[in-house]
């Protein structure tokens, strides 16, 4: 099984992989949700590579908004395990995760091209995206990097802006649009990939938006942790999750294929690093998610006053054992339609009844979705 490189110092990637028996191509940037761009600064860097050569994925601990300006820092789309499991997929061979802090950010883009690429990663090539900047300040741009790293025959790859193919014309209308979400951008205008871009598809409910500009379903991933026992109570059981992502979608009942995942697999590597292999998918099931604030039960005042829960409902296949407790298990979430919007309704009774036909939905629309199970 392929496995990635964690390192967080040049010293541990170095240990692990040696800089002359394997030449880098580094990819800088965040890479938040590894989206259809960042892969695309994957694949461009692998190309510039001899077949020997490794995929270095360079990002930065915590997210540098938190450090600069934590006002506006924005909320990660997934957690790090789940990061570095897609950077994984996407074709990295490694992943040096550097500590960012007032001194990192103090480095002048000489500093940084100097100290971090070149003595640290050793870098044969480096690829970065169209609008990257780097430096105190963010002094430096791409044309500044390019000047650097040519004055000391390191290649420089600059990927452009990458647009998210059009939606199919003969798909179905996007349910997102019935449950009364955000319309999409006008037809025509190019959906460039962006991590900024995947958070606002989502709190408007366009899953189908998201899915484009990431290249896969979107998802929530987390914990499965006590809740307020209701669903129990009212016979439709859910799995209460604490996400490992900050980034939650707009309120509302989704349909999702729910995987509940094994431990993470790791290996020490020479010099302090570990491997690391993808989780495990223990179990696969349709469910029928809610995201919101209960309103039937805390009313509408709690609404916007704390975090959403996000409550899944694993539907159970008919002549099947009842799940066993989920407590303690990792559980993800492939968001795959938008039902409606959250409502407080009059009664528990009325609010079961709609739990039922939502339920039954959920399972109708995934049964057709089963031929194109998200990788």
């Amino acid at each position: 099984m392929p496995a990635l490189l964690v390192a967080q110092t040049p010293d541990q990637l170095d240990a692990a992989l040696p800089a002359p028996e394997h030449p880098r191509a580094v990819v800088i940037g965040n890479l938040d949700g590894v989206h259809r761009g960042h892969r695309a600064l994957i694949t461009q860097a692998r190309a510039l590579l001899p077949a020997s050569g490794r995929v270095v994925a360079l990002t930065f601990t915590p997210h540098p908004a938190k450090i600069l300006a934590p006002q506006s820092a924005p909320p990660l789309l997934v957690g790090l395990v789940r990061k570095r499991e897609l950077l994984l997929a996407a074709g990295a061979d490694a992943v040096l995760e550097l500590r960012f802090d007032a001194a990192f950010a103090a480095l002048s883009p000489v500093e940084f091209v100097e100290r971090v690429l070149l003595a640290g990663l050793k870098a044969q090539a480096v690829c970065v995206g169209y609008d990257f900047t780097f430096g105190k300040g963010r002094a430096g741009d791409v044309r500044v990097l390019r000047e650097l790293l040519t004055a000391r025959g390191v290649a420089l790859a600059v990927v452009e802006a990458v647009a998210a193919p059009d939606a199919a014309p003969d798909a179905a209308p996007d349910i997102a649009d019935r449950a009364g979400a955000a319309a999409a951008p006008a037809a025509g205008e190019p959906l460039i990939c962006s991590s900024t871009r995947v958070r606002r598809a989502l709190g408007s409910g366009q899953l189908d938006e998201a899915e484009r500009l990431l290249g896969r379903p979107p998802e929530l991933e987390g914990e499965v942790v006590s809740g307020a026992g209701r669903g129990r109570t009212i016979g439709v059981p859910t799995a209460n999750l604490q996400l490992d992502g900050e980034v939650v979608p707009q309120s509302g009942v989704y349909a999702a294929w729910a995987e509940v995942l094994g431990p993470t697999a790791e290996h020490p590597a020479t010099g302090g690093g570990v491997w690391i292999e993808p989780r495990p998918v223990l179990l696969r099931r349709a469910a029928a998610v809610n995201v919101g604030y209960n309103p039937t039960f805390t009313g509408p005042a709690r609404t916007g006053a704390a975090p959403p829960s996000i409550e899944a409902h694993l539907i159970q296949p008919p002549g099947e054992l009842p799940l066993p407790s989920l407590y303690g298990q990792t559980l993800r979430l492939y968001l795959r339609a938008r039902l409606r919007a959250e409502r407080r309704f009059p009664d528990v009774a009325s609010l079961v009844a709609q739990i039922r036909n939502d339920i039954a939905e959920a399972e109708g629309l995934l049964q057709a979705d089963n031929a194109d199970r998200p990788e």
